[in-house]
Order: structure tokens, then sequence, then C-alpha cells
């Protein structure tokens, strides 16, 4: 694992819009970050790999929400260093090992409440047989 990382501010007073946008710009280098040592430790079918993601994200990694007025997207480098981060973060970190270990997938965004902003987002894998996978 690269030991160095980046967080990416679009906005100070953004929106979802910038959000979202922060994180498809992030997606675009996530896979940059993970070397064969560490991506070593997945291994087996794409589904299988899948559960080894979510149990390594799962034991090291704590979620932790961005105080308010502080959206931030941290890169997989700055999430690996901190091992702490929140929904963004974290699918930018789970898809750039998707992209690394050639697992297609696609992130969902979710909005609930009466408004459907778009508050949560997470990656659904898409392996080459068999169902979703949501991580």
């Amino acid at each position: 694992m690269r030991a160095t990382g980046i967080n990416t501010l679009l906005n100070e007073d953004g929106n979802t819009s910038d959000i979202v946008e922060a994180i498809m710009l992030a997606d675009k280098g996530a896979a940059a970050y993970f070397t064969p040592d560490f991506l070593a430790k997945f291994s087996g079918t794409d589904k299988e790999k899948c559960a080894q993601i979510w149990a390594w994200l799962k034991s090291n990694i704590r979620y932790k929400t961005d105080p308010p007025g502080a959206q931030r997207v941290q890169s997989p480098g700055a999430l690996y260093e901190s091992r702490k981060g929140d929904c963004k973060s974290l699918s930018v970190f789970t898809a750039g090992l998707l992209k690394s270990l050639n697992i297609p997938y696609n992130y969902r965004f979710a909005g609930y409440g009466k408004d459907k902003e778009f508050r949560h987002v997470y990656v659904i894998a898409k392996p080459k047989k068999g169902d979703q996978i949501i991580i």
C-alpha cells in the first residue's frame, strides 16, 4: 500500500452535486494506491474477493462521518493512513480495490427522507459470474 494520501475538497460551500463530482474525480486515480503486496490479501473468486474486501474494511477502517460543512473525499492512501472515514472515502477505497482486482463496479448514491437528496454512497461489485454484490 502506498503510504501517502490526499484529501479532495472541490468547493467549501459545496452541495450534493459537488460531492458526487469529487467522488468521481477521486475514482479516476484510486487504483494507483494499491500495491501487489496489498492486493495479495484478496484471493479466490470475485465473490470471495468481495467478501474479503468487506471483512478487511470492517476490521481495519473505522466509520466516522465528516462534520457538517467539512465534506471531504479522502484518497485511498489518506484513508489507509488515517484508518477512519465516511461512506465517500470508503467507497473510493473500495472501488480502487475492485478496479485493481479487475472486478467491475458502480457507485450507488442513495437519498433518504422526504427530499431524496443523496446523503449516502456505496459500491456495487459486478463480478463476471454471479449476482451484484453490495460492499
